[in-house]
């Protein structure tokens, strides 16, 4: 008789205890694996007779660890939604069904959050930024000092939040927000298609339609456009390529965004009709 699958998630709590994730139990593991947001695990043999035993692939003890610094020690509230999300953008693999969910999720969050007025978005946005004491950094990518990079941000945002809503507005205003925000080498990549009617592709409603025409080899195709990773590996090795490498909720909600907007741009290998 083979060794139960609850042995192994078992084993994987155990790890985690030991790096200081004491909360997390047998039976979280389980429903994280169950859930998508851990690899499968893999049958072994245990030789001619003697049954076999399921151990966890290679690197899943890695994306555990992660998973548990993501929902404990990164999230105010535990989210498994976001935090699929946080491991996808990360590198890791997350279930397509799961990752599509919390795509959706995060979209529909999103249309809620923005509302219909760019310029009160963006003010939004900024007092954000400055409870999570990450408005210096940005401001700091406008290149300005001061009143005058605030102001360049404030613009910036207001840019973006004006061409996901729709609202007429100069492809100069756009592109100039997209600098502040990392978005030209995206715009610029050579594999997209030309950019002139990104007014007209860049809304939450066309994210919901790009998102549910693609497959999952899209989405990662989306994210090594977006933010120059393919895999975790190349995540350690080199960061992620125009996005800061620092972590946190905020971070990864803005890798997600761009990997929306890859989606929106890529030439179409879509799936379904």
């Amino acid at each position: 008789m083979g060794t139960l699958t609850i042995s192994a998630d078992a084993w994987l709590a155990e790890r985690l205890h030991e790096h200081g994730f004491g909360k997390v139990t047998e039976r979280i593991v389980r429903g994280w694996r169950e859930y998508g947001l851990l690899p499968g695990l893999v049958r072994r043999g245990l030789g001619r007779g003697k049954g076999f035993a399921f151990d966890w692939p290679l690197g899943a003890e890695e994306q555990a660890r992660e998973l548990a610094t993501i929902l404990y020690r990164e999230q105010a509230r535990p989210n498994l939604g976001m935090a699929a999300l946080s491991l996808f953008v990360r590198g890791f693999e997350v279930r397509e069904s799961t990752l599509r969910r919390a795509f959706e999720a995060f979209i529909q969050a999103s249309v809620r959050w923005t509302g219909s007025d760019a310029e009160a978005a963006a003010a939004k946005a900024m007092r954000s930024l400055r409870r999570q004491g990450q408005l210096r950094r940005a401001k700091l990518r406008t290149g300005r000092r001061g009143r005058e990079a605030e102001e360049a941000l404030r613009g910036a945002l207001t840019a973006i939040f004006a061409a996901v809503l729709g609202t007429p507005i100069e492809a100069r205003e756009v592109y100039e927000g997209a600098r502040v925000a990392g978005l030209p080498r995206l715009l610029d990549d050579p594999s997209l298609e030309p950019p002139p009617d990104v007014l007209g592709r860049l809304s939450l409603p066309a994210f919901l339609v790009a998102l549910r025409r693609s497959s999952l080899a899209d989405m990662r195709r989306a994210r090594e456009l977006a933010l120059g990773v393919e895999t975790v590996a190349e995540t350690r090795a080199g960061g992620l390529g125009i996005v800061s490498p620092d972590k946190g909720p905020a971070r990864d909600q803005l890798r997600a965004v761009l990997v929306l907007v890859a989606l929106c741009l890529m030439p179409a290998t879509r799936k379904g009709p």
